[in-house]
């Protein structure tokens, strides 16, 4: 009866299980010892990896917060991200992979605590950042903390190695002792050593195709790690204990050198005196065996630029220190920038310290949140006695906390954009008297979160005030007074000139009937004494109708209406024609301006200038007499000039006062009273009076009326 192959083949492998039963027990239960102690071996290498791949991933993220920390630029999250998801993964693959070991799973408990920890603060780093800016993120850093927890993880990973790597030489040496025993009993069956072979052979297959698919993936990411340290913005290297580099990524070659750095030092790049800085601080940190932050001015294509640099240091497999690494930041255009914000912010808060009016703000509780250096002058108080300590109601009289709330809703309202008067309560207890302008302050969500205010000191204003209604009220008085006595004047000058006229009227009369009844009685002296009793007598008339005429002026209203200069004076060169046979030939009239005026009076100053610059010039050779005006802004000017006898300007104050006359009677015929009739009449109007005049040479007499508001 033949046996099937399959059957001789299973009858041997029962005899040699059998056989191995007999003669291998022992390589069967040191095989099984060499399979869990291999198995202990992987487990070991896994934990060594996910150990260092933690500790990589760490400094991964330490490296993106400080960063960000440091230029609030998004862009060093960008690996962020990545590592801090990759760190926590690999943490809970330790703690999962150590449960069996009791020592090496407290260790992972740790180490995953302080990851997670560490992740933690790198998250409030971030969003002290992103509220407060690079000062937060300073003041959170100053506390410590994050280096402790760096150097607490750093700790635990190298105990984690260093149990690893002990543990392992153990079992691989006793792995040793067991192959020799092994190989021994090997000898005495060919058939168990080769099922043994089988089956170490499969295990080891399977072993290695998880070797090999865990070099696959670390290839995988040493390929990413490797893109995103070529493309990263920053200048990333590494250099021996000897200064020489060993990698540097391509924004280093971009910066400094395209090929040829590997295995050369900063000498061969830089100048002396920079080289010898660098070389200090790769000194530096290899003597404190921890990471060190430093600006470095460093040359760029012939440009000194500023950059943030992280160095630390780099360690072999074993813990010991073998060179520096680095990554140096370019920050010119950031230091620029901040430089430039502080000049703008020196300027602004300037400005706003010693701007004239004061300013101040408070939140919605009235509590202070800031004031000028103008305003605390003012209130006597210093910045640290008002900000944060005072409420708006301890300064400002008519604010307390039960009106305050009221007042904050009109605030919100917008009721409050308009300057309102008050009053502030200085230090020393006296009252300042204010302008205030208050408006809203709101978030950038619109939420309202205070006021601030525009101060402006309106003290002597309200000094000014005080004493112009004094002023006021006293001129009133003075005004009422002076009318009074006008009045007075007036009425005596008019009763006077009447009761006068009685006197002189008789005066006249009796030397005429004298004269015609008594004239052969006479002797010529008499005649002549006659002669000047009647003359005195008519210009004493005159005067008293100058006199009335000038009376009726303080008295007379003015009748406004547009005038046609030149017709006017056309009018008046008639008149003086028929009345006092002038030359009309030798006056010369230029193209007047039109004007508002009342007609009847400046007819009578033109009556009264144009005899005055004929009476006056009638004895030149050949008088003279020019007459014109010009538009300005807000007036019209007019003039009469005349090449006449002129006055001496010293006595030009004199022009124009009653019964002022600078030549005598015998001289030039007149009262004194027609230029102060002048006088009056153009400053009824609001206009001016002027002259210009040199003995011998002429004169010109100015006039001016203000325009209209409906005029041109």
């Amino acid at each position: 009866m033949r046996i099937p192959v399959e059957r001789k083949i299973l009858i041997g492998f029962v005899v040699v299980f059998f056989i191995m039963l007999i003669f291998s027990g022992s390589i069967y239960v040191n095989m099984r010892q060499i399979v869990r102690e291999g198995k202990q071996l992987n487990t070991n290498e896994e934990v060594l990896r996910l150990a260092e791949t933690v500790f990589v991933s760490m400094l991964d993220v330490e490296t993106a917060y400080r960063g960000y920390a440091l230029t609030e630029s998004p862009m060093f999250l960008e690996p962020y991200h990545p590592a801090k998801a990759l760190a926590a993964v690999q943490a809970e693959k330790l703690v999962a992979i150590t449960v069996h070991d009791q020592n090496m799973h407290q260790k992972a408990q740790k180490l995953h605590s302080l990851v997670k920890e560490k992740l933690d603060y790198g998250e409030e780093i971030i969003r002290q950042t992103q509220t407060r800016g690079s000062s937060g993120a300073t003041e959170l850093s100053r506390t410590g903390r994050g280096k402790r927890l760096m150097d607490d993880l750093r700790s635990v990973v190298t105990e984690i190695k260093g149990n690893s790597q002990q543990f392992m030489d153990e079992v691989n040496e006793e792995r040793i002792q067991r192959a020799d025993r092994t190989v021994d009993l090997f000898m005495a069956v060919i058939a168990g050593v080769v099922i043994i072979f089988v089956m170490v052979y499969t295990i080891l297959k399977r072993d290695l195709t998880g070797r090999q698919e865990a070099e696959r993936q670390l290839k995988v990411n040493k390929q990413m790690l490797q893109s995103i340290v070529d493309n990263a913005p920053s200048a990333i290297f590494f250099k021996d204990m000897e200064g020489r580099y060993q990698y540097v990524n391509k924004t280093f070659q971009a910066f400094w050198r395209s090929q040829g750095v590997l295995g050369i030092t900063d000498e061969t790049l830089f100048s002396p005196e920079i080289a010898q800085q660098l070389r200090k601080d790769d000194l530096q940190v290899l003597e404190k065996k921890a990471p060190v932050e430093l600006e470095e001015d460093i040359p760029v294509n012939g440009e000194l630029k500023n950059f943030f640099t992280v160095k630390f240091p780099t360690y072999d497999l074993y813990g010991n220190i073998h060179g520096v690494g680095g990554i140096a930041t370019d920050i010119t255009e950031l230091k620029r920038t901040q430089q430039e914000q502080l000049r703008i912010s020196d300027i602004l808060a300037d400005l706003y310290n010693h701007a004239p009016c004061g300013y101040h703000s408070y939140d919605e509780t009235g509590l202070f949140t800031s004031v000028n250096q103008t305003e605390l002058s003012w209130l006597g108080y210093t910045y640290d006695e008002v900000v944060d300590r005072m409420k708006i109601w301890d300064i400002s009289l008519g604010k307390n906390e039960e009106n305050f709330e009221a007042y904050i809703v009109k605030i919100k309202q917008g009721n409050h954009n308009v300057p309102v008067e008050g009053v502030l309560r200085r230090k020393d207890g006296s009252q300042l008297a204010v302008l205030i302008n208050s408006r809203a302050l709101t978030d950038q969500n619109g939420k309202f979160i205070g006021v601030r205010s525009t101060v402006v000191d309106i003290t002597e204003r309200k000094q000014l005030d005080e004493q112009l209604t004094i002023l006021y009220k006293d001129l009133q008085q003075k005004n009422i007074q002076l009318q009074n006595s006008n009045q007075e004047l007036e009425a005596f000058s008019y009763s006077v000139s009447h009761d006068l006229r009685s006197p002189l009227r008789a005066i006249h009369g009796f030397a005429s009937i004298l004269e015609e009844d008594y004239r052969d009685k006479l002797d010529q002296e008499g005649i002549r004494l006659l002669h000047e009793v009647m003359e005195s007598a008519r210009l004493m008339g005159h005067l008293i109708d100058d006199l009335l005429a000038f009376s009726r002026l303080g008295r007379q209203e003015i009748r406004e209406s547009e005038i046609d200069m030149n017709e006017l004076i056309g009018k008046c060169l008639i008149e003086l024609e028929k009345t006092q046979q002038i030359d009309t030939r030798t006056i010369r009239i230029l193209p007047l301006p039109e004007v508002h005026g009342d007609y009847a009076l400046l007819r009578q100053v033109w009556i009264n200038l144009i005899s005055n610059a004929v009476k006056y010039s009638r004895n030149a050779e050949k008088p003279q007499i020019e007459i014109g005006g010009s538009q300005e802004a807000d007036r019209v000017v007019y003039y009469i000039r005349d090449n006449g006898v002129g006055f001496d300007m010293k006595y030009v104050g004199k022009l124009f006062g009653v019964f002022q006359r600078l030549h005598s009677s015998e001289e030039f015929e007149g009262t004194g009273v027609g230029l102060a009739i002048v006088k009056r009449i153009i400053s009824k109007h609001g206009g001016e009076v002027w002259a210009e005049g040199e003995v011998k040479n002429g004169s010109v007499f100015y006039f001016s009326l203000p325009v209209r508001q409906n005029e041109y």
